[in-house]
């Protein structure tokens, strides 16, 4: 019995910890998914738009935001692969942002969404300066995703899997969002 006792306090102090670093997380969300609508982006095209232009209103939202030389954000990739062959476009939007300074070159982003095998990804270019300004860090810090309800309500950010967040639990938040969607 006592035995069973030591298990358990680790498994609190791990829960425990979780919920601290989602928490953490939580603090740093933007007041909504409209505080997101004026970023410049650029498409691998070269066409200039905000991000809204990319978004379908009165959908659960993932924007991501993404760099080639990024480890998790290939494992991320695939995830929002995997979902976006799930979801269509009506269901759920997703924004996969490389952030990278201009010129942008598409070449380097095709060759990371094709070694994640998320080819199928919309995504597009924004530079350091908007990014930074929105995460409200210092420095960038990737992957970084941010989820929204279908009424543009903040619900979770995501940076990368270090702090403890995987991407299964970052799943579970965007198929809970699916499932609260009208």
């Amino acid at each position: 019995m006592a035995k069973i006792a030591l298990w358990t306090l680790p498994a609190l102090a791990l829960a425990a910890l979780v919920a601290f670093l989602l928490q953490l997380d939580r603090a740093e969300m933007p007041g909504t998914l409209a505080s997101f609508a004026d970023i410049p982006i650029v498409t691998p095209e070269g066409e200039e738009m905000p991000l809204a232009a990319r978004l379908k209103p009165g959908v659960p939202t993932v924007i991501g935001f993404w760099d080639e030389n990024c480890g998790p954000c290939v494992t991320e990739a695939g995830l929002l692969a995997d979902l976006r062959a799930r979801f269509g476009p009506d269901d759920l939007n997703i924004a996969y942002l490389y952030v990278d300074a201009p010129p942008f070159d598409p070449a380097q982003g095709r060759r990371f969404l094709a070694r994640a095998g998320a080819e199928a990804l919309a995504w597009g270019f924004v530079a350091p300066e908007p990014f930074l300004a929105l995460s409200r860090q210092s420095m960038i810090a990737l992957p970084r995703t941010y989820t929204f309800a279908a009424d543009g309500t903040p619900t979770h950010v995501f940076t990368g899997y270090a702090s403890g967040l995987s991407p299964m639990m970052e799943e579970d938040a965007i198929a809970g969002l699916l499932m609260e969607a009208p």
